[in-house]
């Protein structure tokens, strides 16, 4: 599961995007954060190894990345 949280308390729109440590992606979907906080389980549209991705989250024009490791 996914947790996002937004200090602002509105209805924004989100991209999310996971990337391999290769750079290729493997999830590229858009959601929305309702009152500050998004709580969402990815699907991948292909199974995954375990190992370590990078998550890129773009909303109002910023991105954010963060690395973290799947395990399976």
């Amino acid at each position: 599961n996914l947790k996002i949280e937004s200090k602002q308390k509105k209805v924004q729109p989100i991209q999310i995007k996971v990337y391999t440590i290769l750079g290729k992606s493997i999830c590229d979907y858009q959601t929305q954060i309702n009152n500050g906080v998004l709580l969402e389980q990815l699907k991948f549209s292909t199974q995954i190894p375990g190992g370590v991705y990078f998550l890129e989250v773009i909303s109002d024009n910023q991105k954010t990345h963060r690395k973290f490791v799947f395990e399976k």
